[in-house]
């Protein structure tokens, strides 16, 4: 070392530096023999604290101690000095022992701070070492805000609440800027999307704050780097339809393929109706040890894409064992030409991925991968994580390494690399968000602490059994909670003028309180113990505030000083609900109208657009008035089903394919069109599941669909069905539609399943349009009948007074279209059924919310999805159900027989 101490710089620097292990000490000390080593380190406390003790350490030695020896606690003449400098300066204070081991030339440079408040007061405090608890109470001024501690219910209402203190401090202070606050958080990876939103989201250009977030992960803070990660995930994958299309809904991908959102509504759609669930083809399901079949893959999928654009429509006709797609023409036909693009290059892009090639060569791949996939409009994000690409070159040259390696290497040191915090957000003349880690104590004008909770901070490190440092711990080691809560001491010192603290104190379930993190508990402790307030009143109470749930609660706006909020969009929200509130207050007591209804008042509808209705959309509105009203007025559409994609072929029917199949043959075997290829129809479909179990399914639903069949042909006698064009007046309303299903013994209607209120109330219209146009003396005839899969049939006798009923329907089809009735089918049902036992209205009511709660043998009603928009708040089995289900449901039921 000494022939090459020429070839040394002549000082070395070191900052930032909290603690180190004993060993990299020995080491600078060898290194300051031969030049200058200078430490700059942050010593919170300018008396000599090395021996101070904290109350639980005492506590612990106390015990530790041998009784006979001690009998006070006093006699082992402990100082504690300052609480917080006690208990939260440990590790600093274990490395200022260790080194003093070396005997260092010190040189002190304190400045005691000058300015008043109890920020400074309290930093002077811990500076010369004054015990709170040996000295008078210091009185806090009433406006006095430096030290600020806000118990939110969430994390958005944390950074909610910081907006509106930061605005609160630059409107206070002009001299403030937004580059002197600095805002620190335990996790800040699981803060940044809180914080784009709240303060990129304000409106108004002078209450906008600049910010910049420091500490991200590379991948999480670059959305083509998360979306290059997921693409390399797919290697190995099963490739499902899921996977397939949850890539495709990221933006730099899908601008690539030139597909737009409402492009991946209609591949959705032809992925659900083509049923692909996962694979490339057949030969891609035998890596899996699967049956080499292309049922429900992509290939079989894009078959039967492609042959439906390049064929006439019909998809009833194979053709070389494919059944064509019926929906592919026009503009549809580029969508699907850019969606298997991007398929065909994303699959053969997967498997090149098995090569193994040299880091250069990864390098020079996954570049033009990134080209081909990926086109933003923030082209830095593109040459970043391409420059990080071409790294790996370098990295080649600088290991000597060249051999070839796999990709699971590859993907282990991308996968690490860019998970790799970036400080690129730090320090950009803005409010500067980062998270709470060593070298961060640059001293601010205002700092503040997010995320302060009780099980967040300080953060816990997982131990191993075999680490012999936790079990022998010596001065120096790393320790991270000793290191967080000399961090915290540290955020205490840095803030000049003001310190804002948050944590999640309120849960958002039931309003309980949480504790903040113990050091937020000891900050406010050593508070108690070195302040009091002008009127005596809890040091807590002054520094402590409880907000609300929602940032547009009035009280924001109110004269408590407190609690105040800057946002105008929450300003506006607040007097919404003040005038609310008012209106409620006014309303007489006979108002009808609950407070929490859907609806405050009806629509508003021109008169001419409900002079003429379908019996098509008169059946749709009494069997569901909710979503019929819902869609057709508000245009709101509530899918009930799923739209999950299925990621596995099926291997049985769900109840909804059992019954189409079902019924679509009962259909053919009646109208004696059964193809001879119906098998290999819905085989092409891939309903069925596939290989030898789709035989025995199909036949099993052949079997339900002639036996049902021969039911329905034994009331028709063979005979084929007439209809009847259909077109009545009824007190200026008209009601117009085709009647089909007459047959010599009257109107039929058939279901392969079993009868459901919606069928009865369906027939049950069709019966009433039947009757009105039925001559007088032919009244025995005009019965209809409704078969079932059960062993209930039921018959519906002749109606006298029919046009009565009908008229009352369509004034409730025009009701229906101004607000949504509380007409609610199975409930109606239980409700009447009840009734016409005999049983008391009490009895009945019991029934109705049944049928509405549901219980652990049945599905309530209210699960409905437009019912629960509508209704969810509310307990609709009131009076005006009564009044429509009497109205609707009992006429129904005294026409209504068992055949």
């Amino acid at each position: 070392m000494a022939r090459d101490v020429k070839q040394y710089p002549r000082e070395a620097l070191i900052f930032g530096i909290s603690t180190l292990p004993k060993l990299h000490l020995e080491v600078l000390a060898a290194v300051a023999k031969h030049i200058d080593v200078h430490m700059f380190l942050m010593n919170p406390c300018q008396e000599f604290w090395h021996d101070i003790a904290s109350d639980k350490l005492q506590i612990k030695l106390v015990r530790k101690a041998k009784p006979s020896s001690i009998e006070n606690i006093k006699d082992l003449h402990f100082d504690r000095g300052h609480p917080l400098l006690s208990s939260l300066g440990t590790l600093s204070q274990e490395f200022l022992n260790l080194l003093g081991d070396y005997s260092p030339v010190l040189q002190d440079i304190f400045q005691v701070p000058a300015k008043p408040g109890i920020l400074s007061t309290l930093q002077t405090q811990i500076l010369e070492l004054n015990d709170p608890a040996t000295t008078e109470k210091k009185i806090i001024a009433p406006t006095d805000q430096s030290i600020q501690v806000h118990s939110c219910h969430s994390p958005v209402r944390e950074v909610e609440v910081l907006r509106d203190a930061l605005l609160q401090q630059l409107s206070q202070d002009p001299t403030l800027e937004p580059r002197d606050i600095l805002v620190m958080a335990p996790d800040i990876e699981s803060y940044a999307p809180y914080i784009a939103a709240v303060f990129d989201g304000e409106t108004l250009e002078k209450q906008k704050i600049p910010f910049s977030i420091a500490d991200r992960s590379r991948q999480k803070e670059s959305p083509v780097a998360e979306a290059f990660l997921k693409v390399l995930a797919l290697k190995g994958a099963r490739l499902t339809a899921s996977q397939i299309l949850e890539l495709l809904e990221e933006p730099t991908i899908r601008n690539c393929f030139d597909l737009s959102l409402a492009d991946l509504d209609q591949v959705r759609q032809w992925i659900s109706d083509t049923h692909i669930c996962w694979g490339i083809d057949g030969a891609f399901k035998e890596r899996f040890d699967l049956p080499p079949l292309d049922n429900n893959s992509w290939k079989a999928g894009f078959d039967r894409l492609f042959l439906g654009f390049a064929l006439p429509a019909n998809e009833e006709a194979l053709f070389e064992g494919i059944l064509p797609y019926d929906g592919v023409e026009g503009s549809a036909s580029v969508v699907l030409g850019n969606f298997y693009g991007f398929c065909d290059q994303l699959f053969k892009t997967i498997e090149t991925l098995d090569q193994s090639r040299s880091l250069a060569e990864w390098g020079q791949f996954l570049v033009d991968l990134v080209e081909g996939f990926f086109q933003t409009e923030a082209k830095d994000e593109l040459i970043t994580l391409t420059r990080q690409l071409q790294d790996l070159e370098q990295t080649e040259d600088l290991s000597g390494y060249t051999e070839s390696i796999d990709f699971e290497v590859l993907h282990c040191i991308l996968q690490r690399e860019l998970s790799l915090a970036s400080s690129s957000g730090f320090l950009r003349g803005g409010v500067t968000f980062c998270s709470l880690l060593p070298m961060r104590s640059i001293p601010f004008k205002v700092v503040a602490l997010l995320g302060m909770n009780d099980a967040a901070f300080p953060r816990k490190s997982p131990t191993v059994s075999f680490d012999l440092m936790t079990q022998e711990p010596q001065k120096g080691d790393p320790s991270r909670r000793q290191e967080d809560r000399y961090l915290f001491l540290e955020a205490i010192l840095s803030a000049r003028n003001a310190l804002i603290i948050s944590y999640i104190g309120q849960s958002v379930k039931d309003n309980s309180e949480a504790p903040p993190s113990v050091v937020v508990c000891e900050l406010l402790d050593a508070l108690d113990q070195g302040f009091k307030t002008a009127d005596a009143d809890n040091v807590r109470k002054h520094i402590v505030t409880r907000h609300r749930l929602q940032g547009f609660n009035p009280v924001y706006f109110s004269a408590d000083q407190r609690l105040f909020s800057y946002s105008h969009d929450n300003y506006a929200g607040a007097r919404a609900l003040v005038s609310q509130k008012e209106k409620l207050l006014q309303k007489s007591s006979s108002s009808d109208k609950e407070p929490n209804a859907f609806m405050q008042r009806e629509l508003v509808v021109s008169e001419d657009n409900l002079k003429t209705v379908t019996l098509a959309q008169l059946v749709k509105f009494i069997q569901n008035p909710t979503q019929y009203f819902l869609r057709n007025q508000l245009g709101i559409f509530l899918n009930q089903e799923s739209d999950t994609l299925q990621d596995q072929e099926p291997f049985r029917l769900d109840g909804l394919s059992n019954y189409q199949i079902s019924q679509e043959l009962v259909e053919q075997i009646l109208a004696d069109e059964v193809s001879p290829q119906l098998f290999e129809l819905y085989v092409a479909k891939c309903i069925l599941p596939q290989g030898s179990l789709a035989a025995p399914t199909f036949e099993k639903c052949v079997a339900t669909a002639r036996s049902f069949a021969s039911k329905v042909q034994s009331f028709t006698q063979d005979k084929q069905p007439e209809s009847l064009a259909y077109d009545q007046s009824f007190d200026g309303i008209r009601l117009v539609g085709e009647l089909t299903g007459f047959y010599s013994q009257g109107l039929l209607r058939h279901r392969c399943a079993s009868i459901k209120s919606k069928d009865r109330l369906s027939t049950w219209i069709h019966h009433l349009a039947f009757c009105s146009v039925t001559d007088e003396g032919a009244t025995t005839s005009a019965r209809s009948y409704l078969l079932g899969n059960s062993s209930k049939d039921l018959t519906y006798n002749f109606v006298a007074d029919c046009r009565q009923h009908l008229t009352e329907l369509l004034v409730l089809f025009q009701s229906g279209q101004l607000k949504p009735l509380s007409f609610f089918p199975n409930a109606a049902f239980g409700y009447c059924e009840e009734k016409l036992k005999g049983k008391t209205v009490t009895k009945c009511l019991d029934k109705a919310r049944l049928k509405w709660l549901g219980n652990e043998y049945s599905v309530g009603e209210y699960k409905d999805a437009d019912f629960d928009y509508c209704f969810g708040r509310l307990n609709p089995i009131n009076e005006e159900f009564v009044r429509l289900a009497e109205q609707i449901v009992e006429p129904l039921l005294n026409s209504e027989s068992e055949a």
